[in-house]
């Protein structure tokens, strides 16, 4: 309750003096419940240019979709425009729209307002991705899922909207990630309904069309919605274990015949907290020396520091030789806060490296062409990543293949890492397109729609011009999820892999 007294009793400060706030929360919380969930058109109009001010300052997308952004916050105001007030939650779901618009992957929008008690609700069944456009309805049968309809195991509508509109239609947030990921978080979101369409209660029913596999029949279901909680998580998903024991990092290494080697980074662990877990992933390195094949795979995994990167580089890249993996600038001053938050991912300026390694930059530079003009007066100079081949003591350059495992839930420094490696001789991606991002993103609060909107600061681009964000970075050999993968039956990327490497062993 705090929030609706904090922005209605604008002199608080002044009052806390004389009053305590405990009498004014007790005394008053009730009648401005309603009041402090509800902005006038004035307040609403305020609260929609701070948020077009906010963005316009600090978004380094703004100069690239400038028209949609403004685009939605015009269509905004218009649709406001015969309206006395307008809810927050209301607001807030238009604003995020527009936000979202800046196709920045980084970017979170809060309404700290406590406007809405949501009954959370789901349906009977769980949604999971298949194809690029299609969703399939499970069950959960044991350890894996079940097709819910055995006939009609596709989900088609939902009360006669096609699947694909109604997740376009209500999970704005992800409508510019890559098209794998859009559908992934959008189903992701679904098994949660009660976030889609928060008028829905628990006595609702909704009308389900199933569709047979190869779509030449339908069928529908009119389902009661249910309080217990339904969720698919693909086979090699291990993002939430706890990898302190070490019995639980063993988990994540194992061997196939014909010495190929796989080791699973489900998150990308910094060294301050995870030290026990780089000890563990040096000496399993060790081992992985006389393999005949290596197997990475960041499946699933959704980013943190970047401190696995300059580990995979002393194995990965060449001896004697540096490799420009990523290139970004930050929108505004070049702080002492900024240059930490560059050299935390590994980018330096141009004047960091040395002799050889800025040699490595300018050939770089010769080749490389952003995919979006940048104005010079508004971002900081370049700052590179520059991954070098010297070799410690403790490391060697792994001469064998390497396949590293993506999928459309890699991302954020887990994203660099696929990107960073993508192009080096004898590393090889396989899987499906990541949901790309990168950006040094912060967090704002607006007092008067209470709002908290966390930003990026800075585009990050790929080795070949490409932003992270939007684009994702694209797999070497694309693999999709079989149905038995999605029901949890095998991991057919996984599979596919280890057999193309145990034909080449083979055929060596």
């Amino acid at each position: 309750m705090k929030n609706h007294c904090t922005f209605y009793f604008l002199s608080y400060r002044f009052i806390i003096k004389s009053i305590s706030i405990g009498l004014i929360l007790s005394c008053l919380s009730c009648e401005t419940r309603t009041a402090s969930c509800t902005l006038s058109q004035a307040e609403a109009y305020t609260a929609i240019d701070q948020v077009q001010t906010l963005l316009e300052m600090y978004s380094p997308y703004w100069e690239l979709h400038t028209d949609r952004v403004v685009g939605g916050l015009e269509t905004l105001k218009a649709s406001i425009a015969d309206m006395d007030s307008i809810s927050k939650p209301v607001l807030h779901a238009q604003l995020k729209k527009s936000i979202a618009a800046l196709g920045d992957r980084h970017h979170r929008t809060k309404l700290l307002a406590d406007c809405e008690k949501k009954e959370r609700i789901y349906f009977p069944f769980t949604a999971a991705p298949l194809a690029d456009d299609q969703v399939v309805a499970l069950r959960k049968e044991g350890e894996s899922f079940a097709i819910y309809h055995p006939d009609y195991p596709l989900l088609k509508a939902i009360n006669g909207a096609p699947i694909m509109t109604y997740i376009a239609t209500y999970n704005s947030k992800d409508a510019y990630a890559p098209k794998k990921a859009r559908l992934l978080q959008g189903v992701r979101k679904l098994n949660k309904i009660y976030k889609y369409n928060t008028a829905l209660k628990s006595t609702d029913t909704l009308a389900v069309t199933l569709s047979r596999m190869d779509a030449t029949q339908d069928t529908i279901l009119r389902l009661p919605m249910v309080t217990r909680r339904n969720e698919w998580k693909d086979i090699a998903d291990k993002s939430d274990i706890e990898i302190t024991e070490a019995a639980v990092r063993e988990q994540l290494f194992r061997w196939y015949p014909n010495q190929i080697a796989y080791l699973q980074l489900p998150l990308m662990y910094g060294k301050d907290k995870q030290p026990a877990f780089f000890e563990w992933l040096t000496q399993k390195m060790e081992t992985i020396k006389e393999s005949n094949a290596l197997v990475i795979d960041i499946r699933n995994n959704t980013g943190g520091n970047r401190e696995l990167l300059a580990f995979f580089a002393n194995y990965l890249v060449p001896p004697n030789t540096h490799w420009v993996a990523n290139v970004a600038r930050y929108k505004g001053k070049l702080t002492d806060d900024v240059q930490k938050g560059f050299a935390i991912r590994l980018l330096h300026p141009y004047e960091y490296f040395t002799v050889s390694e800025q040699q490595a930059i300018d050939r770089f530079r010769q080749r490389f062409v952003p995919s979006v003009a940048i104005d010079d007066r508004l971002f900081t100079p370049p700052h590179y990543m520059v991954l070098t081949g010297q070799k410690r003591a403790a490391s060697y350059y792994y001469e064998k293949p390497v396949y590293i495992l993506i999928n459309e839930k890699t991302f954020s420094a887990a994203s660099v890492f696929a990107a960073a490696f993508k192009g080096l001789p004898r590393v090889q991606l396989a899987g499906v397109c990541t949901d790309g991002s990168s950006g040094m993103s912060k967090a704002y609060k607006l007092d008067l729609p209470e709002l908290r909107i966390a930003l990026s600061h800075m585009l990050s681009f790929q080795s070949n011009g490409h932003l992270f964000d939007g684009y994702g970075t694209q797999p070497d050999h694309k693999i999709d999820p079989s149905l038995a993968q999605v029901l949890g039956k095998e991991d057919h990327q996984l599979q596919t892999v280890l057999d193309s490497i145990q034909t080449t062993i083979t055929a060596e």
